[in-house]
C-alpha cells in the first residue's frame, strides 16, 4: 500500500515509560498524550516524516486498516505531533 496526498502510513510502537517510583508504562507518552508509531510509507506530500521515524501522532484522527494481516492506520501529517530522537 502507498498513502496519497499528505498521509502517512504507520504502525503502533510500543513506548515504555518508567515512572520515579519505578512503575513502567507502556504505550502513551505522558508528555503529549499520543502513543507513538512507527512510520512504514509516507505519501508524495509529506513534507518532515520520513520512513523509519519514530512519531507521536492523534490516534483519534487515523483510519485503521490491515495491510497484509498486519494492522496499520493512515493518518494526515497535520495530525503529527512530533518526531522521537533516534
Amino acid at each position: 500500500m502507498y498513502p496519497l496526498k499528505d498521509y502517512i502510513l504507520v504502525g503502533e510502537k510500543a513506548k515504555e515509560e518508567t515512572t520515579a517510583s519505578g512503575l513502567i508504562l507502556s504505550g502513551i507518552d505522558l508528555e503529549t498524550g499520543a502513543k507513538p508509531a512507527e512510520v512504514v510509507a509516507v505519501g508524495p506530500d509529506v513534507k518532515n516524516v520520513n520512513v523509519g521515524d519514530t512519531i507521536a501522532i492523534k490516534w483519534g484522527e487515523a483510519l485503521a486498516i490491515t495491510v497484509k494481516g498486519a494492522q496499520r492506520a493512515l493518518v494526515s501529517e497535520e495530525y503529527v505531533y512530533g518526531i522521537y530522537d533516534k
